[in-house]
């Protein structure tokens, strides 16, 4: 029989139940709780086929990496849930849960049509999202025919100028 004297912590709120600093809580999560155990690998020399790169990342078939920014919503809104990739050089990288919109995007840029439903004359089964699929725009990854991502306007004009400027514009 063992006897634990203290609660190996299985979530964020129990290393850092007053908040803090994202990037901190999970490092120390994964500390506490021990690799893997937390979804959570810890990727250094001495994790088999790691990036050795000594980052802290989610990974598994389910991880239960969301996380909710911009409302107080008992269910977080989808244009407001984002799941943690990782920490990386101590910052923490996001990805939008779901498809972003038009309204986030705009309709300028590398935009290709509206309604991505539009596309496949109603539901697609390519669309894996929780969003109406009226609201998914489909966007070209360079609508210059150019294979390079850093003159694409989908990265300079969609995602780095459209995309950054509407966060926190709600």
């Amino acid at each position: 029989m063992i006897i634990q004297e203290e609660k190996i912590p299985t979530t964020l709120a129990d290393v850092c139940p007053d908040g803090g600093n994202l990037a901190s809580c999970i490092t120390e999560l994964n500390t506490e709780a021990g690799d893997g155990v937390d979804g959570i690998y810890y990727h250094d020399a001495d994790l088999a086929n790691g990036a050795n790169d000594n980052s802290y990342r989610y990974a598994g078939a389910n991880p239960n990496n969301y996380v909710c920014f911009g409302s107080d919503e008992a269910t977080c809104p989808a244009d407001n849930l984002y799941r943690v990739i990782g920490v990386f050089n101590g910052q923490v990288k996001l990805i939008k849960a779901d498809y972003a919109t038009s309204a986030q995007l705009g309709t300028d840029g590398d935009f290709y049509n509206e309604s991505y439903s539009g596309i496949f004359g109603g539901d697609s089964s390519y669309y894996k999202g929780s969003l109406d699929q009226s609201t998914v725009p489909i966007y070209y990854w360079n609508g210059t025919d150019v294979n390079t991502w850093s003159t694409s306007e989908l990265n300079t004009v969609n995602l780095n100028t459209n995309y950054l400027n509407s966060l926190g514009s709600d």
